[in-house]
């Protein structure tokens, strides 16, 4: 009887913790199937928010893309400059610009230089070309420069240091800055020192003074200050030929009145020569020939 009883409560036992698995496993099933209806929902915001996102950015860029070819400046048409063997170094920096510009490829860059030869280069870039062409700008330049630059023995820097103002100073400025252009490695205290320590040595003593701290300041000063003890550099005012006509105080010759004074007395000299100059300068005034008196019409003189 009481085996029958406890086997009836392990039954009912088990049978409640079946019950109790079984509704676990209901719920579980719901929540996971809470979560995938969740998580599908999320998918598809996230797919609606990225169609959006791309919408947005597409419109952006072609809004981009209009306004940049609206605000892209037009081309302008550049002339390539032509090379006669003369300052080679100017001629290179202009070429460069020129490719830059355009973006041109290294090997169309030489072909393009040699159109634009002139004079004794042509035959120079023909024999270079016959012997060994060149395989780059870069290898061009050089030969270019080792043929018609400055002596590799001259140093520009050297040079630099020892120009002096002998004439005006827009002259030694631009000798100055044509040699400061190929100094390479100087400070711009060391190149406004330079300038300063070439001028003359009145205009170098009031540019000092004025502690200038660029270059371009140094060069506005030495040309104020050449004004002031180089007056001849400004120019000169017209005259006004109306004006000096009318002068009614006439300075007469110093010479014409000397000879005139010297030769008053008649008993010295009853009979005498005039030069031309003595005889213009009276007879403009209406004055006499041998003394500073009027000359009236009557025949004698009226003497001062």
């Amino acid at each position: 009887m009481a085996e029958n009883t406890r086997m009836k409560g392990l039954k009912d036992a088990i049978n409640n913790l079946n019950a109790t698995m079984q509704k676990m496993m209901e719920d579980s099933e719901a929540r996971h199937n809470d979560y995938v209806q969740a998580r599908q929902a999320d998918m598809a915001r996230l797919d609606q928010m990225e169609v959006q996102l791309n919408t947005l950015n597409n419109s952006v860029n072609s809004e981009g893309s209009s306004s940049h070819q609206q605000q892209q400046p037009l081309q302008v048409k550049l002339d390539f400059p032509k090379f006669d063997g003369s300052e080679v170094l100017n001629w290179i920096f202009k070429a460069e610009q020129f490719f830059n510009y355009y973006s041109t490829p290294d090997h169309h860059r030489i072909t393009i230089a040699s159109i634009h030869m002139e004079k004794d280069v042509v035959p120079w870039f023909q024999i270079m070309t016959r012997k060994n062409p060149f395989n780059s700008w870069a290898a061009f330049t050089q030969a270019l420069e080792l043929e018609y630059g400055p002596s590799p023995y001259e140093s520009s820097r050297h040079a630099l240091f020892k120009i002096t103002q002998t004439t005006t100073v827009t002259a030694f400025y631009t000798a100055f800055t044509s040699l400061a252009n190929y100094s390479h490695g100087l400070s711009p205290d060391a190149i406004l020192d330079c300038f300063i320590s070439g001028l003359k040595p009145e205009i170098r003593k009031e540019v000092l003074a004025q502690n200038p701290l660029t270059f371009s300041k140094a060069f506005s000063l030495a040309k104020l200050f050449e004004k002031k003890y180089n007056p001849s550099t400004e120019p000169s005012k017209p005259v006004n030929p109306i004006a000096t006509k009318r002068n009614t105080n006439p300075t007469r010759p110093t010479h014409v009145a000397q000879r005139n004074s010297q030769l008053f007395n008649p008993r010295q000299c009853l009979v005498r020569s005039i030069i031309p100059a003595e005889i213009q300068f009276p007879r403009d005034e209406g004055l006499c020939f041998y003394c500073d008196g009027k000359f009236p019409f009557f025949g004698f003189s009226v003497g001062p």
